[in-house]
């Protein structure tokens, strides 16, 4: 019995050691990008994941976003205004991630780093 336990524990333990491989707090941009016009806005973004989840702070007009980090860094983040869910992932220190409108036209995309914390001297 105690030997089963030991092996379950040892199988779960990469997967959740994985996901909070991800937590932490990230920094970037968002780029607003549309068929017709290219690149028509950029925004500042940062983001928090704690014990695998995601959360977006709200931009002006927006609502926060929030989502759940899967054990192979891959995130699904809400839709909002025009634009359907993202899809994104985590890889090493990056994480990109990527809106659609519903016609197709224009994408919001995500391109963010993890912020290193700095020492004070």
């Amino acid at each position: 019995m105690m030997r089963a336990l030991l092996i379950l524990l040892a199988l779960a333990a990469p997967a959740s050691a994985q996901r909070a491989s991800f937590d932490g707090d990230w920094s970037g941009f968002r780029y607003h990008e549309c068929r017709t016009g290219g690149r028509v806005g950029q925004e500042r973004v940062t983001m928090q994941v704690a014990r695998s989840e995601v959360r977006v702070p709200a931009l002006a007009g927006d609502a926060e976003l929030s989502g759940r980090v899967a054990a192979d860094g891959a995130v699904t983040l809400p839709g909002f205004g025009l634009f359907g869910p993202a899809t994104g992932r985590f890889a090493n220190n990056r994480f990109t991630a990527e809106h659609r409108n519903r016609s197709g036209t224009c994408t919001m995309r995500y391109e963010l780093e993890r912020m290193v914390n700095q020492r004070r001297r």
